[in-house]
């Protein structure tokens, strides 16, 4: 009876080990698997998306059209949107992969931590840095006009304070807007001296 039992208890180590192997082998096929699905899902939308990042100058191209736009400016506007894509849609690219590789929890997080501006600078944000009107609308803006003309005026240090003021209303973790703050001042500084 000993022995039958000290043979009873060998097999069932025997089981035990082979399907604790057995285990270990499918959980690193399953690791296997699961990394090269993922490669190959990341592939596959990558090529999904740089078939339609491809469509994206004609889209920006329809975007922009203005009826009050002059024909001359939209011809110019098209031959710098084909002279400069090849560079933006490689940047494009770029961002897409990195977004693919990234952490979603830190992104949901970091997006959740961040505070919303008061109405106020919001309305002058939208005013001067409108993000759906072209040129040809903002012009038509009393806002953006009056905000615009104040900056060339030399005389008592008003355009020095309208860009303090516009300092004060803009996003400065915003790289757009501290650049375009930065060019304007500069270009303001230029005409007003």
């Amino acid at each position: 009876l000993n022995k039958a039992l000290e043979k009873v208890q060998h097999v069932g180590d025997a089981a035990t080990s082979w399907t604790e192997s057995l285990q270990s082998q499918y959980n690193e096929r399953k690791g296997k698997v699961k990394a090269f699905v993922e490669i190959w899902m990341k592939m596959r939308f990558m090529q999904q998306a740089e078939i339609l990042i491809e469509k994206i100058p004609e889209y920006i191209k329809k975007q922009l059209y203005d009826e009050y736009m002059p024909k001359c400016v939209e011809k110019g506007l098209h031959r710098g949107i084909n002279t400069v894509w090849p560079d933006i849609k490689q940047e494009v690219v770029w961002e897409v992969a990195v977004m693919l590789d990234a952490n979603q929890q830190q992104i949901d997080e970091k997006i959740d931590n961040e505070k919303g501006a008061c109405c106020l600078r919001a309305f002058f944000r939208y005013h001067l840095y409108p993000y759906d009107k072209g040129t040809w609308q903002c012009l038509r803006d009393p806002i953006f006009i009056l905000f615009n003309i104040l900056c060339y005026v030399p005389y008592y240090g008003i355009w020095a304070w309208m860009f303090f003021v516009i300092f004060c209303i803009i996003d400065l973790r915003d790289e757009y807007q501290l650049v375009y703050f930065i060019l304007s001042f500069k270009g303001c500084q230029f005409f007003s001296w």
